[in-house]
């Protein structure tokens, strides 16, 4: 019975960690634009996904800018909180955990409300299909640049293809 107690203290802790890992995988990408580089990829990125006209990059870039830069600063955040989160995680009592999670969630949501918020400025600006087009190309991105770096790594080093 002790082994059983334990075995499911430890299952509620990997949970836990992996619910924590889970929600910050998609994003850590996100993270990414503080760097130029990967921004000047974003613009180009964006640029070849949704065809924009002179009048429509000059307002969307703007707008784009000030949601990237709203988003980018929960996901820090977030991300600073997951860290604290998993340095300590074997010390946290299962409430804790709990209000952790909670915790980010609420990180979640203020991503949302912003998305949310900004729709409608999108919508001022880009026809319906560009602004689905966008909506999937800030999807796509992080998987492609991923997809890059593997295809760099494995350009430099031929011996971590297979």
């Amino acid at each position: 019975m002790f082994f059983t107690f334990e075995m499911k203290d430890y299952m509620k802790t990997l949970l836990a960690l992996i619910t924590v890992l889970w929600g910050l995988a998609p994003h850590a990408i996100s993270q990414l634009p503080s760097n130029p580089k990967i921004k000047q990829l974003r613009i180009g990125y964006y640029t070849e996904k949704i065809p924009l006209s002179a009048t429509d990059a000059q307002k969307f870039w703007p707008v784009f800018n000030a949601y990237s830069e709203e988003i980018e600063a929960v996901q820090k955040e977030m991300k600073l909180r997951a860290a604290t989160l998993k340095r300590t995680m074997n010390q946290l009592s299962e409430s804790e955990i709990q209000v952790a999670s909670e915790e980010l969630m609420s990180y979640k949501r203020k991503r949302l409300a912003i998305i949310e918020r900004y729709y409608p400025q999108f919508q001022e600006i880009l026809s319906p299909k560009k602004l689905l087009r966008f909506y999937y190309a800030e999807e796509e991105f992080p998987r492609w640049v991923l997809k890059q770096l593997r295809s760099q790594n494995a350009n430099r080093n031929p011996r971590n293809r297979w």
